[in-house]
């Protein structure tokens, strides 16, 4: 399965998510198809990001491997970006792929590195 795959199939995933969450909290929402694009565009896109992406494919082929493996593995990530437009389109990037309604990573960017830590496991909720 190609890497755009993959993107589009945790882009629906996540989508559907939000809608049964805003579904169950009351509020009125209905999933929208996109529009069709020109192939071509299609495979840029990710994530209702921009159709150019500031990322080149080799660099977002590396930094999925990585995230990907941390991902399965529950550890810490650690990416280092080029220039501020890769880091910014890299943590959006990460926080969806890492965003799940029950398992929340922390996700930030420190300078040009983004990061992303799991939740703990041993955690205790807050009942106060």
């Amino acid at each position: 399965m190609e890497l755009s795959e993959v993107l589009a199939k945790k882009y629906l995933e996540r989508q559907e998510a939000r809608v049964k969450l805003d579904a169950t909290n009351g509020q009125n929402v209905s999933l929208k198809e996109p529009k069709d694009t020109p192939e071509e565009t299609k495979s840029q896109t990710y994530f209702g990001m921009s159709p150019s992406p500031c990322t080149e494919q080799q660099r977002l082929e590396l930094f999925w491997s990585i995230l990907g493996e941390c991902i399965e593995e529950r550890k810490q990530f650690i990416f280092q970006c080029e220039n501020e437009d890769e880091a910014d389109e890299l943590r959006n990037l990460t926080y969806t792929l890492v965003f799940q309604l029950n398992d929340i990573w922390e996700v930030y960017l420190d300078d040009l590195v983004v990061k992303a830590n799991p939740p703990r496991s041993n955690a205790v909720p807050n009942t106060h």
